[in-house]
This record gives structure tokens, C-alpha cells and sequence, in this order.
């Protein structure tokens, strides 16, 4: 059942990803959990189980308890002597650190951050390989960003960019492909664990229970900022943003595809109370408030899979109204500003066991919103 609506509306690593020409921005992974290390550089616990187990990523405000976290792929927080690093929308250079203060933990971060003169579109998957670049999701786009002037989601709906602008390329990393390139560098030093030799990897991937349980959900992070991101000037200031969200089952893991669940909130999560263990339930509910403990209110949307193929599509329109209203709580959060545009996806799987795996991929796009036909 694919359902499409409009609404007058990271120790933590994270791995950059590609950006389209027409708005300089970023995604990230987090990468934590991810292959335990043993001894040396030797790594134990990768493979879907543990990305599905409710150990695969330390929540934001981990550095407060004196672990250390890392996000760009050059600095590093201690704590002590560092004041970089962090996925970006969950930390702060300040030496608390203490930006971003909620348990729960965003896999990833998708940072949308164009007005309605520029388009943002921002896939987050595994990968089928350790160099696989190219979203399932984007597969019809041209190798020449200049010839995407136009884009179509995975529902069938075709999103035009403005003039001068286009969509880029489909060349984003997979969460595979992120973890080898952080890998590969020295920063990390025993930190993280290097990659087994028999082709283990991370998954973005849910238990198949989770829905139903609340153990081994993954979060994801949305940001629709822009510019100062303050009531003058931010994301909607030059036009209203349609904003459209996609999950799907990942086509390239169908061994491990299964019935999605999904549940977006306005806000992060900033509560000190809330617990990625916490019985949750999200399948066919429509008012999980304040899921696991958080602070994240009540959903603005939810939805869930009858058959592996369907695709959860949501669209929404972001204005000076919806600025106002991801007004998210500031303590703790953003001492410098851009408390708002924040949005949380909650993604889970039903019937399934715990022990299954359900390996997911995201679009998330911002572009102009359509302007009505006068009569139709």
C-alpha cells in the first residue's frame, strides 16, 4: 500500500556524503557500534545482527560521560583537550559539549538545507559493495548533473528544479562504502575497527520486531536549515519548501527485506529520560507520543507496510508556519541558534523476529512547493 500525503506543513563517527551543486550541504552515518574492537584494529560484531540489536550507535550526549566521539574524519572529542567534531546537528565546539542533550541515537543525518531558489535531495543506504556510490532510489538520474533538471521520486512524482539549478548526480555513499573510507584513515586508530576480510559490514537496517517492541529501531535526524535559520532568514524565506520523505525495503538485500514501520515527529530529542530500550509501539498507531521517553511529541505522521514492496511516502509543506513550529526545546540544544527545522524519523519493522533484519534506504527531497493552478 503505498500511501502519499500532503500537510498544509553519533563514541559517534560519521562519514560525509555527496552534495548536489544547488545547495551545499551534507549527510552523515553514524558509524558507531559498528564492528566492536577486540584487540588491535581487529574488529568482532559486524553483519546485520549487530546493527540491528540496539548497540549500533552511541546516543548524542555520550560525550558526556566522557567517551570519545568523532564525526568529521579529522577531529576528535575527548572531552578534555578537543572542542570539534560530532554529527553535525547533535554537538556543539563548545567544550561541554552538551548540544545536543537526548539518549536516543540518530543513525543519520540529513541535512537539507536549500530555499525554494535550489533543490536538496539526500539518500541514505547501505550499499551493495564497499564502493558502491549510487542510490536504488536515483537510478534514472543522468551521469551529467546538468541534465537533471527535474527529478522522479520513487512514487511517481516528478520534482522540477528552478531555473539554473538541478538535481546533481546519483553519487551519494552507502553506509558500507562510508565506514571503508573513515576506515582508511589514521585519525580513528583503534577507535574503530577495520573491516573483516570476509565482506561483514554495517547495515542501515531494523530489527524485524521492533515496531512492536521498541528494541533495535533506528532514528534518523532531518534538518531543513538555511542561511541564520532565524525568522528572517531561513529555508522557507523565499518560498514555501515541499519537503517529501521515502522509505523503502533495500532491493539490493531482499534476503533481509520485511514490513517497514514509520513515525515522524517535529523536534530531536533533548530528554534526558528517554531509553532506545524502552518498549515502543508504532505499527498502526497514530499517536506515539513522546516514544520511549522522549521529548518529541506527537507524530505528524506514521505509516506501515502491508507487502515488502511498498514504498512509505510522506510530503509535507515547509513555511514560516512550520519554522515556527519545530521550535525544538533549547536545553541543552544549540546555545548559537538553529533550534529550528528539526525533524525526527523513527523507522521500525513488524513481523519479523528480534533476531531478523530489515535492511531499509531513505530520500529525503526539498524543493520548491508547486505553486496551485487557479480552478483545478
Amino acid at each position: 500500500m503505498n500511501k502519499n500525503k500532503l500537510l498544509a506543513i553519533t563514541v559517534g563517527i560519521a562519514a560525509a556524503l555527496a552534495i548536489t551543486p544547488s545547495a551545499q550541504a551534507h549527510s552523515y552515518y553514524n558509524l558507531t557500534g559498528a564492528g566492536s574492537v577486540a584487540s588491535g584494529d581487529s574488529a568482532i560484531g559486524f553483519g546485520i545482527q549487530n546493527s540491528i540489536n540496539g548497540t549500533d550507535g552511541v546516543s548524542n550526549n555520550s560525550n558526556r560521560n566522557g567517551n570519545i566521539r568523532i564525526s568529521d574524519g579529522t577531529n576528535t572529542y575527548d572531552g578534555i583537550t578537543n572542542t570539534n567534531s560530532f554529527i553535525s546537528g547533535t554537538g556543539s565546539p563548545a567544550s561541554s559539549a552538551e548540544e545536543l542533550s537526548g539518549n536516543l541515537p540518530y543513525m543519520w543525518y540529513s541535512g537539507q538545507h536549500t530555499t525554494a531558489t535550489g533543490v536538496t535531495k539526500r539518500a541514505l543506504f547501505t550499499g551493495s559493495s564497499i564502493g558502491d556510490n549510487t542510490s536504488n532510489f536515483l537510478t534514472g538520474m543522468d551521469p551529467v548533473a546538468a541534465n537533471n533538471t527535474n527529478l522522479t521520486l520513487p512514487n511517481g512524482t516528478v520534482l522540477n528544479a528552478p531555473a539554473g539549478a538541478n538535481w546533481g548526480t546519483n553519487s551519494v555513499n552507502g553506509l558500507w562504502r562510508a565506514y571503508d573510507s573513515k576506515n582508511a584513515t589514521s585519525n580513528y586508530g583503534p577507535i574503530m575497527a577495520d573491516l573483516p576480510a570476509d565482506g561483514s559490514h554495517p547495515f542501515l537496517a531494523v530489527a524485524g520486531d521492533s515496531a512492536s517492541t521498541g528494541l533495535g529501531m533506528d532514528y534518523g535526524l532531518i534538518h531543513i536549515s538555511c542561511g541564520a535559520n532565524s525568522a528572517t532568514e531561513n529555508c522557507a524565506s523565499q518560498g514555501d519548501i515541499l519537503t517529501t520523505i521515502t522509505v523503502a525495503n533495500d532491493s539490493d538485500y531482499s534476503q533481509y527485506n520485511g514490513l517497514l514501520d514509520v513515525v515522524l515527529y517535529r523536534g530531536a530529542d533533548t530528554s534526558l529520560n528517554s531509553d532506545r530500550t524502552a518498549a515502543a509501539e508504532i505499527t498502526g498507531v497514530s499517536d506515539a507520543a513522546n516514544i520511549q521517553g522522549s521529548n518529541l511529541g506527537t507524530p505528524i505522521w506514521s505509516d506501515h507496510m502491508i507487502a515488502v514492496g511498498d514504498i512509505l511516502s510522506f510530503s509535507f509543506i515547509f513555511n514560516q508556519s512550520e519554522w515556527q513550529d519545530t521550535d525544538t526545546n533549547s536545553s541543552g540544544l544549540f546555545s548559537t541558534g538553529h533550534t529550528n527545522g528539526f525533524y525526527t524519523l523513527v523507522i521500525g519493522a513488524h513481523s519479523g523476529l528480534a533476531s531478523d533484519g530489515v535492511a531499509y534506504e531513505v530520500l529525503v527531497t526539498t524543493s520548491a512547493a508547486p505553486v496551485p493552478v487557479p480552478g483545478a
